[in-house]
This record gives structure tokens, C-alpha cells and sequence, in this order.
């Protein structure tokens, strides 16, 4: 994900795309102040569309431009819900012990 202010152009939108290829990342989305440019909207159409394995009726965009307003109006990231625990990467497990907790004084 990456938000930006300002003023944002298509080349925001290729760099996500790189960050995206390079975390190996199925889904990207952009959040922005202002409204998305046509430049910026095709470059987002470029990246295709994300069909989930488990959910081949399912259909995402890969980059998705949402600005605030939209997020304030209720938008949301379209992803698949309710899909395998595999769709987001997880945090790894501490083992307890591993970390110990002060106590109150």
C-alpha cells in the first residue's frame, strides 16, 4: 500500500506496480489526497486483474487508486474475503518464553 499527498502522477502508480512485482504482492492499492489522473488510471489498468485460486468467480483489480474522500465515503480495497489464510502474509510465532513481560510494580 502506499498513500501519497500532493501532487501524484502515473509514475507513482509504475513504482507501486514494481513494489508489487518485487514482494510478489497479488494486490496493490494507492491512496491519495487528490483525484487519480488519466494517466494514472490506465497505468493502474495495465496491471490486470487478480482472480483468487480458491475463488475463480472472484475477480480484483491489481492496483487499485482510492483517494480519502472515497475512504471516507464508505470505498473499500476490493480482495478476496473469506479466502485461505495463504491470501495475507502472516507475522511469525514467538515461542513463549521468548519474550518476557515486566511485571507491575
Amino acid at each position: 500500500m502506499q498513500v501519497k499527498s500532493g501532487h501524484v502522477n502515473r509514475g507513482m502508480i509504475a513504482t507501486l506496480k514494481g513494489d508489487m512485482e518485487r514482494e510478489k504482492a497479488e494486490i496493490g492499492v494507492f491512496i491519495t489526497l487528490q483525484p487519480p489522473t488519466e494517466p494514472m488510471r490506465q497505468e493502474a489498468l495495465s496491471a490486470g486483474i487478480y482472480t483468487p485460486e480458491h475463488f475463480p468467480d472472484q475477480q480484483h483489480p491489481r492496483v487499485q487508486i482510492l483517494t480519502i474522500d472515497e475512504l471516507l465515503d464508505g470505498a473499500g480495497v476490493a480482495y478476496p474475503r473469506g479466502g485461505a489464510p495463504a491470501t495475507f502474509r502472516q507475522a511469525p510465532r514467538r515461542r513463549r518464553g521468548q519474550g518476557r513481560q515486566a511485571g507491575l510494580v
